[in-house]
């Protein structure tokens, strides 16, 4: 990962991920489910509440200040949110009966929302002075895609591998100024984009309707971009995500349909 920062480099991405993965990881395993039912190849459709879990990341600069008209050496941002997600798979029967597993397909996207974000500059003195600290409206959204493989290895247990993509996005609009010496605009604007690629592995057990299990990985693999507007000034950073950790726990529970006297039939 780069470090050198007049393109602004991500010290502590490993802090964004983590957070983001705990936040839609929320989300009910409507799909974990499926692995243990009789719905080969028909579509279901899941939906949830997601919160999020104090979203934040740091920036720092080690070759001095990111721009010396600003003096700035590092950002800090966070912000919390919660969104509905919504989300469609398919689960495709390995074998005429499932023997060989079975292959998971599915796809998430939770809905916009705009809560205030907390932004902090401070400089490379000892303690840091604060330079300009801001709130913003930070706009949220963000969509998975997965692969799962679910195989049965003994009795009602299932291993578990997959691979899931994450694309977040936060757009920062309209600052108001708290404290510092620096001065906001109207026209100031800041994004993140992380683009995250995460396999991953677990196990998996169903009795009587009710579904558990947990899936993780100890590293995450991916991208971070941050863009920003100070007073006129545009600041752009990239890195690569190195460390972090993905970990999900689910639990999941169906009720059998009941079924009523003379309303079945066999022609």
């Amino acid at each position: 990962m780069r470090k050198s920062l007049i393109l602004i480099s991500l010290i502590v991405v490993f802090v964004v991920v983590p957070s983001m993965v705990c936040a839609q990881a929320l989300f009910g395993k409507g799909l974990f489910g499926a692995k243990c039912k009789d719905n080969a190849n028909q579509l279901f459709f899941t939906g949830g509440w997601v919160h999020s879990f104090d979203t934040n990341y740091t920036i720092e600069s080690e070759a001095g200040p990111i721009t010396t008209a600003t003096g700035v050496q590092t950002g800090k941002w966070a912000y919390d949110f919660d969104t509905f997600q919504v989300g469609v798979g398919m689960p495709i029967a390995l074998g005429d009966e499932g023997q060989y597993g079975k292959i998971i397909l599915s796809g998430t996207y939770a809905l916009p929302v705009s809560p205030d974000g907390e932004e902090l500059l401070t400089d490379l003195l000892a303690p840091p002075t604060t330079l300009l600290a801001r709130k913003w409206s930070a706009d949220t959204t963000y969509a998975t895609l997965e692969g799962l493989f679910a195989y049965k290895v003994y009795s009602t247990w299932y291993a578990l591998a997959g691979f899931r993509w994450i694309s977040w996005q936060t757009s920062y609009k309209n600052p108001k100024d708290i404290a510092g010496t620096l001065a906001s605009t109207v026209d100031d604007e800041a994004d993140v984009s992380v683009n995250g690629y995460v396999p991953f592995f677990g196990v998996m057990t169903c009795l009587r309707g009710l579904t558990v299990g947990a899936v993780g990985i100890p590293t995450t693999l991916g991208t971070v971009e941050h863009k920003e507007s100070i007073n006129g000034l545009r600041l752009k950073g990239t890195g690569d995500l190195n460390g972090g950790y993905f970990a999900e726990v689910f639990i999941d529970y169906s009720t059998p349909t009941l079924e009523m006297p003379g309303l079945s039939a066999v022609i």
